[in-house]
């Protein structure tokens, strides 16, 4: 019997299989996944009472820094920062980065910090996988994707710009090779800690910089935590931190090593020790400066081994930033005996001797503690004499001074001394003149000059003389003779042995044996041809030492004149001739030759060629110039362009180039006059304007414009200007006159167009051709919105086009699951009318989202609808309900065949009539079935289940947080707002 029901219900069951696999292709796209829904809460900044032991950090999202990478290779390059969910995976690595902002109350001594993670969910609750906790070295970036590509942290890039050291983070490099801590996870509904108390003092105490933590394990599958971004403010990620306030700074002892002289001062090396102790945490650091200087770190005994006045401040600081009160020490040091300098104040005479009194100063010095005292005696003397101001000798004699000085550290200088000698006493010297005198003081012979010197103390050394004031003193050793005439002022003075020297004296000697001298002076521009070019006076310039008694002169052998002031030449050539007479009687005669021409040649100009219009030669031109001189003569004419180097003209000059031409010319004679530059211009031009053109307008395809053309003509002229511009529309249009810029719509067009420059030559016709559409196609479509399961679905669309015509026509469509779109060309046998099939396979029970390009030749585009794949039509699809009508009737024939084989259809009839039901066993509540977000397809926990938005047209379960993101069900394509 046991054995008849079994096979029945072997039969059963495989009849319910088959009905099974029916309904499971209906309800295939209904098997969706979950994500968590973002819930708008409170800030959860870290606050803590400076007064307490405990805290706990547990960031807001906008705060908190967390997300985590896959190596999935769908998700590789995807980031999930503000994903609600950290995973942990080993067999298909994923890594958790986290990074708390972390601030402690000043003084804080950290005795523990707990990471916690709430883990929601395990894919295999078997498992339990230890997940290390490792310090991270380089800095990240969250990102804001979703499991979407988006700038931040992925499995190859830490930030939109730099990658990790090798992909999913290299050990010892993006991250340090030896965890934190670890923790054993195991089941879901659990809080984890890690034991993470070192690097948390790193980072408050800031030995290491808070670049955050990376959680990862090598084995086992995915283990779920909420992030930040869960949208439960009690699951968020935290840090429980105790701790205690240290609020008293350590003291330091200073101690000072060396021999000590006196009032406090070191006359040795100083050593200085810093020692400090702290009641808390302990000492971090001694710091100390030396005077004004910067603070550094004490690590050895600090050694003062130059002279000086040492304030050297210091204090301690203890680990958590406890400063101790600045001290100061005094350490003064004067390794060096004192120097003392003398100085002989008195006139320095020769052979080291003084020739007036000498006052001795001395000048004591000590860089260090100064100079306490000064003695000094004679060397004659026993007696030390205290030194307070400088002493004054005022006899003639030798003397030798000893003196040293004594520091206030102690120190007491070598004895030393200084000589000097004083003789104060001149020399006298007398002078006496041989030679023939002659009138008025003046010799008439050569006059020899003779010197004697006496001294009273020390002897005469030297007797110097000089004539004339001449810069060099002569030393006398004989009488001298003056020859020339002149008059001589003879000056001498003698020196002793002393270096005493006597006051100069001086003697005047005058000579005269010689006529007059006499130079004319003619004023006037002279130049390099002999002639003066300015009107010249002759002055007579007469010089004698006797003096002058009479001048006489003459032009030309005519009758002589006494003279008395200039004489004015003028034009011509002239013999000048004069007389000078001195006192003696003594005459100087002499002639000179005098050139004089003021007046500058002239030129004159004659131009021959063809004139034009408006001043213009419209042939080749011809100059000539032509210059006179009535004194010296033309010497020559020069001419040159502006701006070019001067030339002699000797030929006719020929301008064969067209533009405006300037000649400047003057002409010059033979006594250098110049003429004033005059200047000639000449216009010619004889070549035709050139018009160039400039079309602006939006560019499209094909050599088409999409916008209205502008066309501007640009008609220019090197030469004379360009007077006019005209231009005509097609080969049979009118000629207009050009005034601004032309402006085209739709069409074919071709512009002509010439300018006539100022001396009117005319431009060739020139033209130019160009194509515009600026009417988008008319586009026509009636959106499809329901469409038949793993059925064709044809679309059709109706375009019009009157200027440039039809490129393509594109139709773009997918299925929602899809990440990007397939396009087919649409094809049409009348060229209005487009047509396009998506095929069977692409449609499922998804759905198809689809928009159409349509553009033309010159690549205006209109799409539809309007938005193309931001906006898409939507196609809903279903299952072609007559298949189920056919099949259910065959499965109850497969079922009676199967039965009445088998000889069992009566027991199955047995079966299910009705019979007394027995009471019911009490069944053992079961477990809540796993929801999933049909967005993003995570697991949604049991408890929040209730928040989740439930689509009204197919029942799809989304998280709020992916619904608020959406603007259509990902099933249906219903709008969800």
């Amino acid at each position: 019997m046991w054995n008849m029901h079994l096979k029945m219900v072997v039969c059963i069951s495989i009849s319910i299989v088959l009905l099974a696999n029916v309904f499971i292709i209906v309800s295939e796209s209904e098997r969706q996944g979950v994500t968590w829904s973002e819930i708008d809460t409170a800030s959860a900044e870290p606050s803590f009472d400076a007064q307490r032991d405990s805290m706990t950090i547990q960031p807001t999202p906008a705060d908190m820094l967390d997300t985590y990478i896959s190596s999935n290779p769908a998700y590789q390059t995807a980031n999930f920062g503000i994903n609600n969910t950290l995973k942990v995976n080993g067999t298909q690595p994923e890594k958790v980065l986290l990074n708390f902002p972390i601030s402690m109350p000043s003084g804080s001594v950290i005795s523990l910090a707990t990471l916690k993670l709430y883990c929601y969910y395990v894919e295999n609750s078997g498992e339990v996988l230890s997940i290390g906790a490792y310090k991270m070295l380089r800095s990240w970036d969250e990102g804001y994707g979703n499991g979407t590509p988006s700038p931040g942290a992925t499995w190859y890039a830490r930030t939109s710009t730099e990658n990790w050291q090798s992909p999913g983070m290299a050990a010892g490099t993006d991250y340090d090779s030896t965890a934190v801590a670890t923790a054993n996870v195991g089941g879901s509904g659990i809080w984890y800690s890690w034991n993470i108390t070192s690097v948390f003092k790193e980072w408050v105490y800031g030995t290491s910089p808070n670049y955050g933590l990376a959680l990862m394990t090598n084995w086992g599958s995915g283990k779920y935590f909420y992030a930040s971004d869960c949208g439960i403010q009690a699951y968020w990620p935290k840090i429980e931190v105790t701790y205690t306030i240290d609020s008293t700074p350590p003291v330091t002892t200073a101690t000072a090593v060396g021999t000590l002289g006196a009032n406090g001062w070191y006359i040795s090396t100083v050593s200085v020790n810093l020692s400090a102790t702290d009641s808390g945490i302990g000492v971090d650091r001694i710091e100390y400066r030396i005077n004004s200087g910067g603070w550094q770190v004490y690590t050895s005994n600090i050694s003062l081994s130059t002279e000086g006045w040492y304030n050297i401040s210091y204090r301690a600081i203890d680990k958590v930033g406890n400063t101790e009160t600045t001290k100061t020490l005094v350490v003064k040091v004067d390794l060096a005996n004192p120097v003392t300098d003398a100085y002989l104040t008195g006139t320095v005479g020769a052979n080291e001797w003084y020739v007036s009194p000498v006052t001795l100063t001395l000048q004591p010095a000590d860089t260090a503690s100064g100079v306490n005292k000064t003695y000094y005696k004679l060397n004659t003397s026993f007696t030390w004499t205290l030194y307070t101001a400088p002493v004054t000798y005022v006899n003639e004699s030798y003397y030798t001074v000893e003196f040293y000085s004594v520091d206030y550290a102690g120190n007491t200088e070598t004895q030393k001394s200084i000589s000097f000698k004083i003789d104060k006493t001149s020399p006298t010297t007398g002078c006496t003149l041989t030679g023939t005198i002659g009138e008025n003081g003046w010799y008439t012979s050569a006059v020899t000059v003779n010197l004697a010197s006496t001294d009273n103390y020390s002897g005469v050394l030297e007797t110097y003389y000089r004539v004339n004031s001449s810069e060099t003193w002569t030393q006398y050793v004989e009488p001298f003779t003056l020859s020339e005439e002149g008059i001589y002022t003879v000056e001498y003075y003698a020196l002793d042995s002393a270096g005493n020297q006597e006051n100069t004296k001086q003697t005047v000697v005058r000579i005269d044996t010689t006529p007059p001298s006499v130079e004319l002076n003619i004023s006037g521009n002279l130049t390099y041809t002999g002639w003066y070019i300015t009107s010249a006076s002759v002055r007579i310039l007469a010089s004698d030492i006797s003096n002058i008694s009479q001048i006489l002169y003459r032009i030309d052998d005519g009758n002589w004149q006494n003279y008395s002031d200039a004489v004015r030449i003028s034009d011509g050539i002239h013999t000048f001739e004069y007389q000078v007479k001195n006192g003696a009687g003594l005459i100087t005669q002499n002639t000179q030759e005098i050139k004089v021409d003021t007046v500058a040649p002239t030129t004159s100009v004659k131009v021959t060629g063809q004139l034009g219009a408006y001043g213009w030669y419209i042939s080749n031109v011809i100059v000539n110039l032509t210059a006179t001189d009535n004194v010296s003569g033309v010497d020559e004419i020069a001419y040159r362009y502006p701006g070019y180097e001067w030339q002699n003209y000797t030929e006719e000059i020929y301008i064969t180039s067209d533009g405006i031409t300037t000649i400047e010319f003057f002409a010059r004679d033979v006594a250098t006059n110049m003429e004033t530059t005059n200047t000639i211009t000449i216009k010619v031009d004889s070549t035709a304007p050139n018009t160039a053109y400039n079309i602006s307008g939006k560019n499209g395809t094909n050599n088409w414009f999409t916008g209205r053309v502008v066309l501007k003509l640009l008609p220019d002229d090197y030469t004379s200007g360009v007077a006019e511009t005209f231009y005509r529309i097609g080969e049979t249009g009118d000629w207009a006159r050009y005034v601004s810029e032309l402006s085209f719509d739709d069409g074919y067009y071709s512009v002509f167009f010439y300018s006539v420059d100022v001396a009117r030559n005319k431009e060739s016709v020139k033209n130019v051709s160009f194509k515009v559409d600026t009417t988008m196609p008319e586009v026509k479509h009636s959106q499809i919105t329901e469409g038949l399961y793993s059925e064709d679905i044809s679309l059709t669309v109706t375009v019009s086009e009157f200027g440039s015509g039809i490129a393509d026509v594109r139709l773009y469509y997918k299925n929602p699951t899809w990440g990007s779109y397939r396009d087919l060309r649409m094809t049409s046998s009348d060229g209005k009318t487009y047509t396009a099939t998506i095929p069977k396979e692409d449609v499922t029970l998804d759905g198809i989202q689809y928009y159409i390009v349509v553009k033309d030749n010159a690549g205006n585009t209109v799409t539809l609808p309007s938005g193309g794949s931001n906006t898409p039509y939507f196609i809903s699809t279903h299952i072609n309900y007559w298949y189920l009508l056919l099949l259910i009737p065959l499965i109850l024939v497969i079922m009676f065949v199967v039965l009445k084989y088998l000889d069992y259809w009566d027991d199955f009839v047995y079966m299910l009539t009705p019979k007394k039901k027995p009471k019911p066993k009490e069944e053992k509540p079961k477990a809540p079935p796993v929801v999933k977000c049909a967005s993003c397809h995570y697991p949604i926990p049991p408890e929040l289940v209730n928040q989740a938005f439930v689509c009204p047209s197919c029942g799809a379960v989304i998280h709020p947080a992916c619904a608020a993101r959406l603007s259509a069900c990902p099933n249906c394509g219903t709008n969800l707002h």
